[in-house]
């Protein structure tokens, strides 16, 4: 089943591994769960990224990697992330990734606009995410929960 995807997964041997980047800081412990090590960090490059990923695979962890904001790095098992949670949802109700809306505004959405439902980008979207997404995206002129109706709506009548 789903959980069995996370077997194995150890977030404390995320967080071992990942003490040799300094430039990481560890969120609250509040922001920790045993499925996602979450860390603050301005700027991370692609390059850092990148040097993450090889020694999260050196220790054997399959690790994606949801950076957002410009700071904000969530470190989960690869099988993990909104994109997979909503399909998941989607696969066990039966029903088509076209008929499922999803709104987002920053990059830790991303996942569940490359999954073929009706997404809706608010206006208060980072611009990190509007780079991201494609043009079957709808973008609204309205943030935040007014942003949610109007993509309700424009969904609604396509």
């Amino acid at each position: 089943g789903w959980v069995d995807r996370f077997v194995g997964w150890d977030s404390d041997a995320v967080r071992r591994v990942l003490r040799r980047f300094p430039r990481l800081q560890p969120q609250p412990a509040a922001n920790q769960t045993p499925l996602k090590a979450s860390y603050d960090v301005e700027g991370l490059t692609a390059s850092e990224r990148s040097a993450i990923r090889r020694a999260l695979g050196a220790a054997g962890l399959d690790a994606r990697l949801v950076y957002s904001a410009g700071r904000h790095l969530d470190v989960l098992p690869a099988a993990a992330g909104k994109g997979n949670a909503a399909s998941f949802a989607v696969g066990t109700w039966g029903v088509d990734a076209h008929e499922v809306m999803v709104f987002g505004d920053s990059g830790n959405d991303l996942d569940l606009f490359q999954r073929g439902f009706q997404g809706t980008l608010v206006a208060n979207a980072l611009p990190e995410i509007r780079r991201a997404v494609g043009r079957d995206v709808y973008v609204s002129p309205k943030a935040y929960a007014a942003g949610v109706l109007d993509g309700i709506r424009h969904w609604s009548t396509a």
